[in-house]
């Protein structure tokens, strides 16, 4: 039973549900705004970075999710390939969740159907593991 299930399984009521992602993503959406990551930190929270002072799969996500939100693309696409892709599929999502508030639920429920697909979650899971590699790869040939 999948994550999804589960919380399909609690019986949230449907308005609830989608006022609760309208308020979690636009939180998220307007800090991104007004956060200012450390394009180049001195320490780091990752566990893994601070073992082998190589990024982890997700290492960068952050500084590239708010760099989007300011319409830094260039950046946003240094610091993470896939932030871009996070910062476009939680702005959908809002959008989504706010037509649904106003009565237009077709997009909202697309999307719940598109994120609930087993296919859809190991797919993003495979594209973040290739770039990883990749970019180890690179790391690891330029210092040798």
């Amino acid at each position: 039973m999948s994550l999804i299930d589960k919380l399909t399984d609690l019986k949230i009521d449907e308005k609830i549900l989608i006022l609760l992602i309208f308020i979690g993503f636009g939180t998220v959406l307007i800090i991104s705004y007004f956060y200012y990551p450390d394009p180049n930190p001195r320490t780091s929270l990752c566990a893994f970075y601070n073992l082998t002072h190589l990024p982890c799969p997700g290492c960068g996500l952050t500084r590239s999710f708010c760099a989007m939100a300011k319409g830094e693309f260039i950046d946003a696409f240094s610091f993470h390939l896939l932030g871009p892709l996070m910062f476009f599929t939680t702005t959908i999502t809002w959008i989504a969740s706010l037509l649904a508030i106003f009565g237009i639920d077709k997009p909202i429920k697309y999307l719940y159907l598109l994120f609930t697909k087993d296919l859809s979650i190991k797919l993003f899971a495979v594209i973040l593991a290739i770039y990883w590699i990749a970019r180890l790869s690179i790391i690891l040939l330029t210092k040798f």
